[in-house]
């Protein structure tokens, strides 16, 4: 369960927004969708998902197939939604936001009827509600309320101290009907507790063992008690951990019980009936929040999900146990070795050397702070001990624990295959992490024996069996998993799993014509998160590892299933409402293999364009099939092969069709982003220049290297002039190094913004080729308190590698949004008047760099609509940026005065300039040659000019070599354009100005792959103003440069 929204009329609620609940269930914030969802839960057996939304609520079915079974809209916000299985039995609590809605009355509603069967008000905030087939259990800060859920007769009511996360957990076992809850423990004088064998010291059930325990274990917060639902008495409590918990689940049977503390490093599993723990997992070295803890279907493995977007499976197998017991055995060993020692020394030397253990008691407790303990907490000292040795983990088997002579485990002979990795995840950090623990078990193998139980036991924690990243926007997305018992056969990517060196013998190739696809044996996990996403993972059950992503939907988009005719074949195809016509011609793709290009689409009553949204023209919900024409790819004849001809041999017509046209870029799905992106920096001669030179440091290689790498190589394929590049190799290391841009919908890559493409690989050559000295503009800012003008202003100093444009009403020229975004008015805290006042900013340019990326904010978070949105207006932008009014004055005379010399140059040039256009061409050149002899003449016009401008210049100033613009006048070379009205669509386009061409009249257009030039007039139009190309980022070089 995951609740998502902190309601402003009930201040109650404030204090459990960020709380967790058992069960794969939690209270927390979502900054992504914090208006539109507010819970998620999986149901008893994990067969659907319930989402509590701001108007209503919906279900979906995991099971066997994912699809939605039942939405209900109402203009109330749902804040706890709770199923009873599959049935049309649900527990809903509103928010509160609305008249008539109180998170204090709980409803049990039947879906079917759309009914209410019964309302029960509560004193206070409902945290969380839990449903079995004979129980309600109703949990509030201090107080649990059961039910017989036939009757909704109260049977019995639990005061609890104060409980602010609502954490429970509940086993659905008829047989084993436990409910657990965090106590922290108290001393123990009431006979009835006595007599009913409490438990409090890991399953002995001396009354005054659990006196004593009790007694002297002030600090610890981390108990558990286990309450039985049939008999409605206390049975047991569980010594978890020492600090707070964060999550708590019953295993399928009830007989398991998992637990975490706030500090989210140690997962740890107690049996019920004896109170003793059987394993303990380590889930990573760091703290982080524990989400959800869950069991499988099987109770053969524990899924958690934490903070760190990442999902954590554990192995309960038969190894593990084994293990343990070994643990406990020479735990016992050491004791019995070293009470012999203590007694045949002297008193006063026990005492030293008592004092000496204790001088250096550094065990580590997983979760739990290191302190030393004495005498009375040696139960549980050795405790810690136990679980903290841990045995280095088999390949094929998961995790298992550690420190512990290999002649006491049975080996067997039977082969292990390594842990299955993505390769899609692979990094050089990972390579470096996974190297280091390998060898850090080895060294605890080898240490474990000689150093102190203290010691050997921090040398290696219990790991995963399997792994997985939730590929989430949001940092602080929260997440709910569980895993199902049914091995079922998937079709995933050899590149997903392998290496190129692997075997590949277990699996069997599916085609032919698809050697890349292979089918793998997976046991499937289901990830819900916050953002409204439903992932399904594969985890391999024999090797572990990594889990591969196979699907992923949005819970919160309408999406329906229509059905498309072609060549006698039905597909399905699963559409959004917000999916554009090239979008849906992409999934047709995908079925058919027939090009977008070539498919024709019979709609009854309308015409289905690239940028108009099918849910304008087809009901989604009511829509036949639909009929698509079209060859595909594999059914088209062959091109025929054309005799080699060199350009020597080619006569005068033929050598028209040479040209020198730069190189295009294939898109390979929805990748205009990253293609235009390429073109713009492409054209930046001192990246190019400086890629040609890069070599990667042997002795300090860093993780980008390879992205740097492979972006030289397309580079140098763009120099070739090659036809077209496919840029495959960059576009998959791109989106390993940054996930983001590996986002999929339906299994199709989404579209993604080309600015933060640009700023992402910007950012990596900046940590690779320096390329700061050439992007980097300086401003000094100055604050001013509007309430006291004689207090005095505040300077400091801001980098930016880019300039933004921002975007309101007012906003008719690129000047405009520069400066608005110069000087700004912001609140903070005035020491003087001891509030919140008004401070004006101000900010003034103090260097120039050589080139200049300016960004128009055009994409902006509707908050009403959970999207980006795109800002259409109109925004004129010159060929020529002059910054002079918004320099700073340290360097502003300086740069004006340089400009007028360049002007002054430029005018005295002109003559050369129209004396070339006017010039004829001769009729003995055939067009390359012509073509060549006009560079030459272009080279010797610039030859002049730059003679002319170092001449004027300053002897400081070197044209060759400076960094920085030396005037204050930018000349546009590059644009990059989006198309569409939506923000997460469209398209986009590159234009570069020609280098070639002297007044920048000619410029190219970068259509993906597809390359054309156009006039100066052309890039006019670019200003926006519709759904047509607006300018999105402008590269300025400077003027003279």
């Amino acid at each position: 369960m995951l609740k998502t929204q902190n309601p402003p009329l009930h201040q109650l609620q404030k204090q459990y927004t960020n709380s967790l609940n058992t069960d794969g269930s939690s209270s927390v914030l979502s900054s992504n969708i914090k208006d539109l969802v507010n819970f998620i839960t999986f149901n008893q057996d994990a067969s659907c998902v319930a989402l509590g939304l701001n108007n209503g609520y919906k279900i979906f079915n995991c099971q066997p197939n994912f699809g939605k079974s039942f939405q209900f809209k109402k203009h109330e916000s749902i804040g706890i939604v709770e199923m009873l299985y599959c049935t049309s039995l649900v527990a809903l609590v509103g928010q509160g936001e609305e008249i008539g809605s109180s998170p204090r009355k709980l409803r049990i509603i039947n879906t079917k009827k759309q009914s209410t069967i019964c309302e029960l008000i509560f004193p206070s905030t409902i945290l969380e509600v839990k449903l079995t087939r004979t129980r309600l259990v109703v949990v509030l800060e201090d107080q649990i309320y059961i039910y017989d859920i036939s009757t909704m007769k109260l049977l019995h009511t639990i005061e609890t101290s104060p409980n602010l996360h609502g954490l429970v957990a509940i086993s659905y076992d008829p047989e084993n009907s436990f409910l657990a809850y965090p106590s922290p423990p108290k001393t123990i004088t009431h006979d009835s507790l006595l007599a009913s064998g409490i438990n409090t010291n890991g399953g002995l059930n001396s009354s005054q063992n659990n006196i004593t325990s009790v007694s002297k274990t002030p600090n610890r917060v981390g108990d558990v008690i286990i309450f039985n639902l049939t008999t409605l008495q206390p049975i047991s409590v569980i010594e978890a951990h020492k600090s707070n918990l964060a999550a708590i689940a019953f295993s399928n049977q009830g007989d398991l019980l998992a637990t975490a503390s706030d500090k989210g490093t140690i997962i740890r599993i107690f049996e019920i009936s004896t109170g003793i723990k059987l394993y303990q997992f380590r889930r990573g070295t760091y703290p982080t929040k524990i989400y959800s803890l869950r069991f499988s279907v099987d109770d053969n493995y524990i899924v958690a999900t934490s903070s760190s977007l990442t999902v954590h499976i554990f192995r309960l197998g038969e190894e593990e146990a084994l293990a343990n017991k070994q643990q406990k055995k020479k735990k016992k060993l050491n004791i019995d070795v070293i009470v012999e020692e203590d007694e045949s020394k002297p008193k006063s030397s026990r005492k030293n050397s008592r004092s000496n253990d204790e001088e250096f008691d550094i065990r580590d407790d997983g979760d739990d702070s290191d302190e030393l303990v004495d005498d009375d907490e040696e139960d549980d000292e050795e405790e810690d001990e136990d679980n903290n040795i841990v045995k280095q983990r088999k390949l094929s088997q998961g995790s298992v624990t550690s420190s512990i002579h290999s002649e006491d485990i049975p080996i067997s002979n039977s082969p292990k295959s390594e842990p299955l990795i993505d390769q899609n995840r692979i990094s050089v950090a990972r390579l470096i992490r996974r190297s280091s623990q390998t060898l850090g078990r080895k060294a605890a193998q080898k240490m474990g024996d000689f150093l102190p139980l203290r010691f050997s036991s921090i040398l290696e924690p219990t790991r995963n069996f399997a792994s997985l990243k939730i590929n989430a926007i949001n940092k602080d997305t929260k997440s709910i998993a569980v895993m199902s018992n049914i091995i079922q056969p998937d079709l995933v990517p050899s590149t997903y799993v392998y290496k190129d060196n692997d075997s590949k013998s277990t699996h069997s190739t599916i085609s032919v014509n698809s050697k890349d696809v292979i089918e793998v044996n997976f046991l499937h996990i289901y990830v819900v998160t916050s953002e409204g996403m439903f992932y399904i993972y594969g985890v391999d059950p024999e090797r572990g590892g990594d889990c591969i992503l196979l699907q992923q939907y949005s819970l919160l988009e309408e999406s329906a299933l229509i059905s498309i005719k072609n060549a006698g074949k039905v597909y399905e195809i699963n559409v959004e409402p917000s999916d554009t016509g090239s979008i849906f011609k992409q999934k047709i793709q995908q079925l058919t293999l027939i090009p977008p290009e070539r498919q024709k689409i019979l709609i009854k009553g309308g015409k289905l364009s690239d940028d108009v949204l099918i849910s304008s023209v087809v009901d989604l919900f009511k829509s036949g099939p639909i009929m698509v024409l079209g060859t595909p790819d594999k059914h088209l004849p062959s091109k025929p092969v054309e005799k080699q001809v060199f350009i020597e041999d080619l006569n005068k017509n033929q050598l028209v069709k040479v040209s020198n046209d730069p190189s295009g870029l294939v898109n390979l799905g929805n990748t205009c982003y990253l293609n235009s992106t390429l073109q713009a920096l492409f054209q930046i001669d001192d990246i190019t220049s400086r890629l040609k030179e890069y070599r990667p440091q042997q002795t300090q290689q860093q993780v980008n290297d390879g992205l740097v790498l492979s972006l030289k190589n397309v580079f140098q394929q763009m120099s070739a002039k090659q036809e077209s590049i496919n840029p495959t190799l960059f576009l998959a290391l791109f989106r390993n190094l940054f996930p983001q841009f590996a986002e999929q919908q339906h299994g199709i890559y989404k579209q993604q913004d080309a600015e933060e493409a640009f700023s992402q690989i910007l950012g990596t050559l900046r940590q690779s080729i320096k390329v700061d000295d050439l992007f980097n503009i300086s401003f000094k800012t100055t604050s001013k308190c509007l309430a006291l003008p004689e207090e005095d202003v505040v300077q400091a100093h801001e980098e930016s590698f880019k300039l933004n444009c921002h975007i309101d009403i007012k906003t008719n020229f690129l000047r405009d949004g520069i400066l608005a975004g110069l000087k700004e008015t912001i609140e903070k805290y005035n020491e003087t008047l001891q509030a919140n006042t008004d401070y004006e900013i101000t900010k003034t340019i103090d260097r120039l760099p050589k080139y200049l990326t300016v960004h128009f904010m055009r994409f902006f978070w509707r908050r009403d609509i959970n999207k980006k949105s795109k800002i259409l207006r109109r925004v004129q932008f010159p060929f020529e940026l002059d910054l002079a009014e918004m320099l700073d004055e340290s360097i502003k005379q300086e740069k004006v005065a340089i400009r007028d010399k360049i002007r002054k140059i430029e005018k005295d040039n002109l003559d050369l300039i129209r004396d070339f256009k006017k010039s004829k061409k001769d009729t003995d050149l055939n067009p390359l040659e012509q073509e060549q002899e006009d560079e030459l003449k272009i080279e010797s016009i610039k030859s002049k000019f730059k003679d002319d401008l170092v001449s004027t210049l300053p002897e400081n100033i070197n044209i060759d070599t400076t960094k920085e613009n030396i005037s204050s006048v930018y000349i546009l070379n590059a644009v990059i354009t989006h198309t569409g009205a939506s923000a997460d669509g469209g398209h986009y386009k590159a234009y570069v100005k020609d280098p070639n061409d002297l007044d920048g009249d000619r410029w190219w257009l970068f259509n993906d792959d597809k390359v054309s030039s156009v006039s100066r007039e052309k890039i006019e139009t670019l200003a926006g103003g519709g759904e047509s190309d607006a300018a999105l980022l402008l590269i300025y070089k400077g003027l003279g440069l």
